[in-house]
């Protein structure tokens, strides 16, 4: 009569040590599987697509169409939250850029949802004058949902026609801002 997995007999010692074996060799390979392969980039909007208006009430509460006023330069957006290290790490970067180039716009729109006196701390603390980042409140997400910042940061490079002409992800992303600015810039 065959037993309850259809073994007619006990499993040997070496059997059994070789099924210990495999089993702790599938967990490692599973957990090492989960901890090395990494998601790819999130979906970006693509280069060449028109820009997604970004309209938005400041830290300080004036409502600004960030497009309009951009009057036909080219516009820096960045996708942040305040509890984001990366974010912080990219303050000084978007500041240089600011900076670097007088005639752009640049935007830092707060994508976690979080209320203006926390925007406000954050530039206080990271966005110092000469800075000339303006900040500006997404309560509702509704900026970030159209330019599929799903994660933070996220950065995209609009230019004077208001089309996509850069976007990037994490403190890699602040980085290749310069460059793109450079090439519409020439």
């Amino acid at each position: 009569m065959p037993g309850i997995i259809g073994l007619t007999r006990r499993p040997t010692r070496r059997e059994w040590r070789r099924a210990v074996i495999t089993g702790v060799l599938g967990l490692v390979g599973l957990f090492l599987v989960i901890l090395l392969v990494h998601p790819s980039q999130p979906p970006l909007l693509a280069d060449g697509t028109g820009a997604p208006s970004i309209v938005l009430a400041s830290d300080t509460g004036r409502r600004l169409d960030v497009l309009a006023l951009a009057a036909h330069h080219p516009v820096v957006v960045e996708f942040f939250e305040t509890s984001c290290v990366s974010c912080e790490q990219d303050a000084e970067p978007l500041c240089a850029v600011s900076n670097a180039f007088p005639d752009v716009t640049v935007v830092a729109v707060g994508a976690g949802g979080e209320a203006a006196p926390a925007l406000r701390a954050f530039e206080a603390k990271y966005l110092q004058p000469p800075c000339r980042v303006t900040v500006l409140v997404d309560k509702g997400r509704t900026v970030a949902h159209a330019y599929q910042a799903a994660v933070v940061p996220t950065v995209y490079v609009i230019d004077r026609s208001g089309h996509i002409a850069y976007g990037g992800v994490g403190v890699a992303g602040i980085h290749g801002v310069a460059a793109v600015l450079h090439q519409l810039h020439a």
